[in-house]
């Protein structure tokens, strides 16, 4: 049992994944609307690194792809795109006061080089061989001239967040 042990924890060692930006996410606001920000998944480990990433508010965001495989030394570009309401919003203005309480969380873990990450691969994960990340999101107003990191939401852009469309609650 402690040769298993050592073993997934070793497997979940080589599995690092590297998020930037972290800790926070930062959503520039112009115009009245939050850019899109995007993250970048590092997979510095030496095995191939599926991920899946959730939020606390799921319909608030889009996130594409919210899940893939990363091979090893390889990076992934995953769009962080806000969801924005016709007129004004009420809860922008608490979001850009810093009273924004919306977090993402990244979960990866080492898979097969052809293996796909579905949510029959993560219900069998173990906790051991899981590693997590955390993002808090902050809001702050473009400066004049600056169109944001990622750029304007598309009008009609797609809705959701991650793949079982449930949010996660850090509060337990």
């Amino acid at each position: 049992k402690r040769r298993e042990e050592r073993r997934a924890s070793r497997r979940a060692m080589s599995s690092k994944l590297r998020v930037e930006p972290s800790p926070d996410i930062t959503f520039e606001v112009s115009g009245g609307k939050p850019n899109s920000c995007p993250l970048r998944l590092y997979n510095s480990g030496t095995e191939h690194t599926a991920f899946k990433v959730k939020t606390t508010a799921p319909k608030k965001y889009c996130v594409r792809p919210n899940a893939g495989v990363i091979p090893p030394g390889k990076h992934v570009e995953v769009h962080v795109i806000p969801q924005t309401t016709k007129g004004a919003d009420p809860t922008l203005q608490n979001d850009l006061a810093g009273k924004c309480k919306d977090k993402f969380m990244i979960q990866s873990t080492t898979v097969q080089d052809d293996q796909a990450p579905t949510s029959e691969l993560w219900a069998h994960v173990p906790p051991t061989e899981l590693q997590q990340t955390l993002l808090r999101c902050k809001y702050k107003q473009a400066s004049v001239g600056s169109e944001g990191v990622g750029g304007a939401i598309p009008e009609g852009g797609e809705t959701g967040a991650f793949a079982t469309g449930k949010g996660f609650n850090l509060d337990k």
